[in-house]
């Protein structure tokens, strides 16, 4: 019976571990990072992490690692 105590609070921290490591990596902005530079835009107009895109015209208003700058350059690059 201890030692299933033991294992039953281990394993629930793996999984909360597992968890906060998986909602890291969705908010984070590397790969739109990533995408955005290799076109030629300056990495400082991506934010580090989402943020509200409630303000935005064209980019996704929930979370977003979209900016108006981002949406400006973006959208001038198009024409």
């Amino acid at each position: 019976m201890e030692m299933k105590q033991m294992i039953l609070p281990s394993l629930c921290f793996s999984l909360l571990l597992i968890k906060l490591t998986v909602v890291k990596a969705l908010i984070s902005c590397s790969n739109v990072k990533y995408a955005y530079t290799t076109k030629g835009f300056d990495d400082g107009d991506v934010p580090k992490a989402a943020i509200s895109g409630e303000h935005l015209r064209i980019c996704e208003r929930g979370l977003t690692c979209c900016t108006e700058e981002m949406e400006h350059k973006l959208s001038t690059h198009s024409r």
